[in-house]
């Protein structure tokens, strides 16, 4: 008992000497790490990874929603910019058992969708104003995305007789291009940590896209490599992540 009091006392004290040797300054603050959360709210395409491909007229029990992404990353921060070098995991909540059904409301088909995108990132925040403990800043970046569409179909007996299709995955990829734009603020949370929240817009469309795997899907025998195209096997298919974001972001300044 006496020894876990020792020990109490001792983190205590130690605790509060590094904390008073500790004072934290926004304008000398150089190198950190960051953890980030963001979300395009009522993502506008949130049925494109499977619609465009998934038979003609069409309609769905579920949707994507809301599109999120996590990032983590470095920071170098100098007085009037700020270095990021990050990745980011683009991936909204996947769908499971999604009925596919026509006009007449006959269900055809169940589906399960999944979208991810990988981006490899530099950005530069410029501050447009610095405090000793918070600063407002507007913020570019540009990346390069690899995004990956997986598609499953289970076919009921209608959806046999009107496809005759069996059922199958299919796995599409593609590449673009990624800019972005913000504006945040930052302010001390506890320590050397920071919290900041930015509202932006991301530029981000993925065209010709590719089918990866071999499959027999709605257009019918596609190879590996081929082009992925939408029900009239001629456009090509393509996946937007493009919109207004909100984020927010967890830094821990180290040195």
């Amino acid at each position: 008992m006496i020894l876990r009091l020792r020990n109490f006392i001792f983190l205590m004290v130690f605790s509060s000497v590094s904390a008073n040797a500790m004072v934290f300054d926004m304008t000398k603050e150089k190198f950190g790490s960051y953890l980030r959360g963001t979300v395009i709210p009522s993502w506008g395409e949130s049925t494109e990874p499977f619609d465009q491909s998934s038979g003609s007229n069409m309609k769905y029990g579920d949707s994507f929603i809301n599109l999120t992404s996590y990032e983590f990353g470095f920071l170098y921060n100098t007085s009037r910019l700020t270095w990021r070098v990050g990745f980011e995991l683009i991936q909204p909540p996947a769908l499971s058992g999604v009925t596919g059904f026509n006009n007449a409301g006959t269900v055809l088909y169940s589906m399960n969708s999944q979208v991810t995108a990988d981006i490899p990132k530099l950005g530069l925040e410029f501050n447009l104003k610095t405090w000793k403990e918070s600063r407002l800043w507007t913020y570019a970046e540009f990346g390069y995305a690899v995004v990956t569409v997986q598609n499953s179909y289970t076919f009921t007996p209608a959806g046999t007789a009107q496809f005759a299709t069996p059922n199958f995955r299919e796995v599409v990829g593609g590449y673009s291009s990624c800019y972005a734009a913000s504006v945040g603020f930052e302010t001390l949370m506890t320590d050397s940590s920071t919290i900041s929240f930015e509202l932006g817009y991301r530029m981000l469309d993925f065209t010709a896209l590719t089918q990866t795997n071999a499959v027999t899907n709605f257009q019918g025998a596609q190879a590996s490599g081929a082009a992925a195209t939408q029900n009239n096997r001629t456009t090509p298919r393509d996946v937007n992540m493009s919109g207004g974001f909100v984020a927010v972001n967890l830094r821990l300044w180290v040195y």
